[in-house]
């Protein structure tokens, strides 16, 4: 099966997914479900907006990657308008510290009346919805310029999704609450975080998308090293990390550390698979 038809078949899956739990987030919120706002019990809630969003957007994927639905393309675009609106709004509302009246507008946030801002979407995510959204908007154009754009939106919205992500695995909060009030959920970072990657599958051809999926010796070997130095970096990371909680190692040595590890590291993966 050609690559393009094996991206093509993940996207629409994943995608599907984030479209089921989304659609099933916000039935838990119209009926009053407690158990169903939420994907693992252990993490807070998601709020009825965030997963309107996202089932507006993923659902507007959906029909750009059927063929089928070819037809109803002009929906997938106003359903994609209506989520960067909503991410505009999300975000300036936090930045100019001024109440919209959207966060209660479709539906009460009675599990958070002793918050002073209940049913608020995070202001990094409003905004990664709103370049998201303006990303899928120009994916579609034939101009050069116009889809290297699209990649960037999309990159950024993974990197603002992996460095919240990481937030809450190296228990580092600053990383997904981002000096506001209102954080990012991990749900909420995992879902962007796939979204973004979807949305730079359909022109897999450009950005960093490109670099690992096309068939060169030069992509062969970024996507051999890319995961490995990942991974590597990330093991290295957290160890260090634990280091520093336990007073074992100061911040300036533990820098030292990982940038002398790092280099290793390279060295060695780029040494290993050096054409023979």
């Amino acid at each position: 099966m050609p690559q393009k038809y094996t991206y093509k078949h993940l996207s629409i899956v994943a995608t599907g997914l984030i479209t089921l739990a989304s659609l099933t987030i916000v039935a838990g919120w119209l009926f009053n479900v407690r158990h169903l706002k939420m994907i693992i019990p252990s993490f807070p809630e998601i709020k009825f907006n965030t997963a309107l969003a996202f089932a507006l957007l993923s659902g507007a994927v959906l029909l750009r990657l059927i063929p089928k639905f070819r037809k109803l393309y002009p929906l997938s675009y106003i359903l994609t308008s209506l989520v960067g609106f909503f991410g505009v709004m999300a975000f300036l509302q936090v930045i100019l510290q001024h109440d919209f009246g959207m966060d209660v507008l479709l539906m009460p946030d009675k599990s958070s009346l002793l918050n002073p801002m209940p049913g608020r979407t995070s202001p990094i995510t409003g905004f990664c919805f709103l370049i998201i959204s303006v990303g899928l908007l120009l994916a579609g154009s034939r101009n050069k310029k116009y889809v290297n754009s699209a990649q960037f939106l999309f990159h950024t919205t993974t990197l603002f999704a992996v460095v919240a992500l990481l937030g809450y695995l190296f228990g580092i909060p600053t990383f997904y609450n981002h000096s506001f009030n209102v954080s990012m959920s991990p749900h909420t970072a995992v879902g962007l975080f796939v979204l973004s990657l979807v949305g730079s599958f359909f022109n897999p051809s450009a950005g960093i998308t490109g670099m690992l999926t096309g068939e060169m010796i030069g992509n062969l070997m970024a996507r051999m090293l890319t995961s490995r130095i990942i991974i590597m970096m990330l093991l290295t990371s957290y160890l260090l990390i634990l280091c520093h909680r336990h007073r074992w190692v100061s911040v300036e040595p533990a820098i030292a550390i990982f940038a002398i590890v790092f280099i290793t590291i390279t060295l060695f993966l780029f040494t290993k698979h050096q054409p023979s």
